[in-house]
């Protein structure tokens, strides 16, 4: 095999984390190449692949590293039973509620933007729950040093911001968001998850800290600002669209009516030449 240059191939490239991540590529001088779109090099040094395209996973030599971004826990377990039977150098990355520019508005977080931006009351886990939002930066970071560091290859990192509530998330957003409806509706179900799981995942999450000598630093109120201000800027373009379409859909019917006289004007021209040749055809008769 050819030797590998350095290059990045990425799946998924429409992914709010991976449009991100392809950006820091590209500051590190590394030649980025969008796997769904362009011809994929046989020798890329890196492949980023965020929606678990196996067929590709099968083309890998054993030296090019290969990084999954996953977003539920299924798709971890489902992508480490596949690697595990193989010899590629592979590792996977999640992360936990992780928020950031692009993303959507689904998942509790992703609502609470939306809901936060749209001036609507709040749609939050339980007040008492504690819980980790990651901020799309701090994700990407551990993604590179899950590439870039060794001892990484055939782990598994599990990545979690710091700890918060929804009593500081809904202030953040009330503050960052302007709001004036402050009506918390608590979700009881939303999060939540058994002791043992919960416990399971902080200990993951420590070796992934301890694995890439590294750990989340951006705090909710600082990566908010961003957040709601992409979605701000999303309603307001939804808004205008949807203004633009009644103004339309408003010309249309005056159009039609413009149409419909100047065809009854036609209509009674032709009746009045009409009348014409009947009354000379009567003279001549």
């Amino acid at each position: 095999m050819e030797a590998l240059i350095s290059a990045a191939v990425i799946f998924g490239s429409d992914n709010f984390v991976a449009l991100r991540l392809i950006q820091k590529l590209k500051e590190q001088g590394i030649k980025v190449i969008d796997g769904d779109r362009e011809e994929i090099p046989v020798n890329a040094a890196y492949i980023f692949d965020f929606k678990g395209n196996e067929a590709e996973w099968k083309k890998l030599a054993d030296n090019q590293k290969l990084v999954l971004v996953a977003e539920s826990e299924e798709e971890v377990v489902v992508w480490k039973n596949i690697l595990e039977k193989t010899s590629l150098n592979w590792r996977i990355v999640k992360g936990e509620n992780v928020y950031g520019e692009g993303m959507s508005e689904k998942g509790f977080l992703g609502q609470a933007f939306w809901l936060a931006a749209k001036n609507k009351n709040l749609i939050l886990p339980s007040l008492e729950k504690v819980y980790r939002v990651l901020f799309v930066d701090d994700l990407v970071e551990a993604i590179l040093r899950s590439c870039f560091l060794s001892g990484t290859a055939g782990k598994i990192f599990i990545i979690g911001g710091k700890e918060t509530n929804s009593k500081l998330v809904a202030q953040v957003l009330l503050d960052e968001a302007k709001m004036t409806r402050t009506r918390v509706i608590q979700d009881t179900e939303s999060g939540e998850e058994s002791p043992e799981n919960e416990e399971k995942k902080e200990r993951m999450m420590r070796e992934s800290q301890e694995l890439l000598r590294w750990q989340a630093e951006t705090d909710f109120k600082d990566g908010a600002k961003e957040t709601v201000s992409y979605f701000v800027a999303r309603i307001d373009a939804e808004n205008r669209r949807k203004t633009e379409l009644k103004n339309n859909d408003f010309k249309v019917p005056k159009e039609e009516e413009k149409r419909e006289k100047r065809y009854e004007v036609e209509i009674e021209e032709e009746e009045k030449e009409e009348n014409k040749e009947n009354l000379k055809s009567k003279e001549r008769e």
